[in-house]
C-alpha cells in the first residue's frame, strides 16, 4: 500500500515539476529488447543531453526504471521487453525531490516506460518485482 502512495505522489510531482523528455518510439527496431535500446541509443541521447546542460563530461549511468509504475529491480526483466510492446516512454530528469521518493537510485533520472499490461503480468510472475 506505501508503494502505490508513493507511486502516485511521485506522478502527481512528475506532473507538476519533472522535467521530461518523450522518447518517440517510431523511429527505434521494434524487434529490440528494452535493455538493448537502453545500453545503445538511449545511452547515447542521455550523453548528448547532459553534455549540452553540464559540459564538464558528466558520465551517464542507467537511470531507474519504472514498468507500469513499479520500478524494476531484476534488470533480467528488460532483456524479455521488446520495443513494440511498449505503449510509452519517457525520460525525467532527476532531481533531490525524487531522491526523497526512490532514494539514490535515481540520480542518473528516471525512464518511465507504460507497456503491454499482459505482456508485462507474464513478465511479473516469472521475475517477480
Amino acid at each position: 500500500m506505501k508503494q502505490a502512495i508513493l507511486i502516485t505522489f511521485f506522478l502527481a510531482i512528475n506532473v507538476t515539476f519533472g522535467q521530461k523528455i518523450n522518447i518517440d518510439l517510431t523511429e527505434l527496431d521494434k524487434s529490440a529488447s528494452l535493455s538493448a535500446y537502453i545500453d545503445g541509443q538511449f545511452q547515447l541521447t542521455l550523453e548528448n543531453y547532459y553534455k549540452e546542460q553540464t559540459p564538464n563530461n558528466k558520465i551517464v549511468k542507467r537511470p531507474l526504471i519504472i514498468m507500469n509504475q513499479t520500478p524494476i529491480s531484476d534488470q533480467r526483466m528488460l532483456d524479455l521487453i521488446l520495443l513494440k510492446d511498449i505503449n510509452e516512454m519517457r525520460y525525467i530528469v532527476s532531481g533531490d525531490r525524487y531522491e526523497v521518493l526512490y532514494g539514490t537510485a535515481v540520480r542518473y533520472g528516471i525512464l518511465n516506460v507504460e507497456m503491454n499490461k499482459a505482456k508485462w503480468k507474464k513478465i511479473k510472475r516469472k521475475y517477480g518485482s
